[in-house]
């Protein structure tokens, strides 16, 4: 006789992460435990620090350059990051 499942058991079929014939994960997002609201919550946790961060350099006056000072530096560069953040990445 099988075992009997328990509701947390990741073998049932259908179920997030299980791979088809082809031995490609399936797109099932439907699980409980599935990843995506702890790696959103990750992500703007990450955000949030990198904004707090930047800020922190714009209060210190220190290593800022465009659009606080005309000096173009790695801190311009590093602003492009929140656009690509808030604009997301494209769609499969």
């Amino acid at each position: 006789m099988d075992e009997p499942t328990r509701p947390n058991d990741r073998r049932r079929t259908g179920t997030a992460g299980e791979q088809d014939d082809t031995g490609t994960p399936s797109a099932d997002d439907s699980w409980p435990g599935s990843l995506r609201p702890r790696a959103y919550l990750l992500f703007g946790v990450a955000t949030l620090l990198g904004l707090a961060h930047h800020l922190d350099h714009v209060i210190r006056g220190n290593h800022v350059g465009w659009p606080i000072t005309p000096e173009v530096n790695p801190f311009t560069y590093s602003l492009l990051i929140y656009p690509l953040v808030v604009g997301g990445s494209p769609s499969r």
